[in-house]
């Protein structure tokens, strides 16, 4: 399951981790592992970091940050809302109830208008506004629906003045600088300045820790592409983007953001509901699995499991389909994309990245070997989505896991080297060992480093494996 080249995001609870599990879902094909903070409180979350990094030490951790979002208070259970009815809704924290429903935004109430569209979970509940007073909107229910404890809360066409972080969100900041996790990502990003507010308190703290921006409105789209230029890597999130969009503009929307991310080489997630039948039941919908697979023509890098892995009864089989799908796809796919050829800044690593796929192309290559100091090389040479595997040992530890979200990439730590020929040792090596590569295997090995070292090494190299271990004095 793990030699697919797609990466496979699964969100994890702490009533749901236990290692048995966890295991289940590493061997199954689970790259990176989500944490979602509406749900969580630190002491939560740590309980599944442990048993992450007791599974493997390559599962990169993602922690979900709320954002500027609307959420319902508490409902102490399920709450049916009949169609036609009038409810009102409310700032505070008060428990939500079938005739009062209390949101967290604490001017709501001022700042949405007479005659607007409340979504609340993703549609499963629509009001609409039929009256404002001070205190309350009084609402009529379009759709019988059933809402839950602390659901999102959604007002199409309207711009509120949210502030960019929540007090819980700067405590999940802190939370993630202090226990090393490999990404945080960003909920509702805006702009270039959402992205930013968060950066400045990494950059404070000397964090290497890097911001998915998660695009759920129609802010984001349109200021796509100065995000994509500020965030590590994006994630569409169609849940409330489904919300805030006409829903026939979303796999439009999506598309467009996958194919700008690859030509930046940043890596893209496709989120929400993509298995959403799995959750209580064992196959999921042919829909769904065109939905999964259609993604992965897209050129997404990873695709992600929200319920199905979170609270569903077939976390497992949930994993295991994405990973055949994604098998099935892939092996259908053209040798490589030229998307990424049409970056007009190239300096000598992408140039060394592309002529290795262009030979890869026309020549019997089992592997790409790219050591990485930042990853950046390697993740250039992922955004051609080719079929050949790419070994990007690392330096770090957590350069390592954070590679594990880029297409194709598959990545182990290994020991600095003083010398070009001790580097290219260190990282064939260990592939040998584990019978990855055997010493007729024919590889690319691509080394590059960036222009502002002195004395920089710069090469690509042909060979096989026995002949790459043999030239630098070492028996094979």
């Amino acid at each position: 399951m793990r030699e697919k080249q797609t990466k496979i995001v699964a969100t994890i609870s702490d009533r749901n981790c236990g290692l048995p599990l966890m295991k289940k879902l590493y061997k199954g094909g689970m790259n990176v592992v989500r944490l979602n903070t509406a749900h969580q409180e630190p002491k939560d979350a740590l309980v599944v970091i442990k048993n992450t990094r007791k599974v493997a030490d390559d599962i990169a951790i993602l922690v979900d940050i709320k954002g500027p979002e609307i959420r319902t208070s508490s409902t102490g259970g399920d709450l049916v809302f009949k169609k036609n009815a009038i409810v009102q809704v409310k700032s505070g924290s008060a428990p939500t109830t079938e005739s009062t429903i209390y949101v967290s935004y604490n001017k709501f109430v001022k700042e949405v208008p007479k005659d607007s569209t409340l979504v609340i979970d993703d549609g499963e509940l629509t009001l609409k506004v039929v009256k404002k007073s001070k205190t309350a909107l009084t609402c009529k229910v379009l759709n019988e629906g059933i809402v839950g404890s602390k659901k999102t809360m959604n007002v199409p066409n309207v711009v509120l003045n949210l502030p960019t972080l929540t007090k819980k969100d700067k405590v999940f900041i802190d939370f993630a600088i202090r226990h090393k996790l490999d990404f945080i990502a960003q909920s509702f990003v805006r702009s270039k300045e959402d992205v930013l507010a968060v950066k400045s308190i990494l950059k404070k703290h000397n964090s290497k820790c890097k911001i998915i921006a998660k695009i759920e409105n129609n802010q984001g789209v349109q200021n796509i592409d100065e995000i994509i230029d500020t965030a590590h890597g994006i994630m569409v999130a169609r849940g409330d983007l489904g919300v805030e969009l006409d829903a026939e503009v979303v796999p439009l929307v999506q598309k467009k953001i996958i194919t700008k991310c690859i030509m930046k080489a940043k890596p893209v997630i496709t989120a929400t509901q993509m298995l959403q039948s799995m959750i209580t039941h064992p196959r999921p919908t042919r829909a769904e699995v065109s939905d999964v697979a259609n993604a992965i023509l897209d050129g997404t890098d990873a695709i992600m499991l929200s319920g199905e892995t979170a609270k569903g009864q077939y976390p497992v089989e949930s994993v295991e389909v994405m990973s055949r799908i994604a098998k099935r796809v892939e092996a259908s796919k053209p040798n490589f994309k030229y998307a990424a050829m049409k970056q007009s800044a190239e300096d000598l690593r992408t140039r060394l990245g592309k002529a290795a796929l262009a030979i890869s192309a026309d020549t019997k290559i089992n592997a790409l070997i790219v050591p990485s100091r930042s990853g950046r090389t390697a993740k250039y040479i992922s955004s051609f989505r080719g079929k050949l595997r790419i070994y990007a040992p690392a330096f770090d530890p957590m350069i390592m896991r954070q590679l594990q979200l880029s297409y194709g990439i598959h990545s182990a730590v290994i020991k600095k080297a003083k010398s070009t020929d001790t580097l290219l040792h260190t990282a064939i090596t260990p592939l040998v060992k584990k019978k990855i590569l055997k010493g007729s295997d024919v590889v690319i090995i691509v080394v590059a480093s960036p222009a502002k070292f002195d004395h920089a090494t710069n090469f690509m190299e042909i060979n096989t494996v026995k002949n790459c271990l043999r030239y630098r004095g070492n028996s094979y």
